[in-house]
């Protein structure tokens, strides 16, 4: 029983070195309002050519299209994987496959920052335009002159009857 107890963290340590730690996505926008993708990636040196991005849940290659660039970071004991999407990419969502020297794959899908509403939140909002103290006295003084036709048009109407 102790042998086994003994083989046990020593499994788990074999566990955690031997996998690639790929973080959950942060996304962000540029000064050029592109939506960037980034991935920290731990227990794994990557070197450009590494990384395949396929189509979510399938074999076939990513239309990179609606990629402007990737690009790996390297800080020493982690790197970072970025995917900067094309200004033309309009979706609210970005998906693939990504496999790390293709003993690591794993289906992503992203909820992003949506580009119509990042136009509405850019624009100025509408603000109210005030209404001056004669501009409200004259509004009751014609609603006054309303309601006094009315008045006479049912005077008229009673006397009528």
């Amino acid at each position: 029983m102790l042998r086994y107890l003994l083989l046990l963290p020593l499994i788990f340590c074999i566990n955690i070195f031997a996998d690639v730690s790929l973080s959950s996505p942060k996304i962000k926008l540029n000064d050029k309002d592109q939506r960037i993708i980034e991935f920290k990636i731990e227990n794994e040196s990557i070197n450009d050519g590494d990384i395949i991005l396929n189509e979510y849940k399938t074999n076939n290659p990513i239309d990179e299209s609606f990629i402007a660039y990737t690009l790996i970071n390297d800080y020493g004991n982690y790197q970072t994987f970025t995917i900067v999407l094309d200004d033309e990419y309009l979706k609210d969502y970005f998906s693939f496959k990504i496999l790390i020297k293709e003993n690591f794959a794993k289906d992503i899908f992203i909820y992003l920052p949506s580009k119509v509403r990042n136009t509405f939140n850019n624009s100025k909002p509408n603000k109210p335009e005030r209404i001056s103290s004669e501009t409200t006295f004259s509004l009751a003084k014609s609603r006054n002159v309303v309601s006094n036709k009315v008045e006479q048009v049912e005077q008229v109407e009673k006397v009528e009857k």
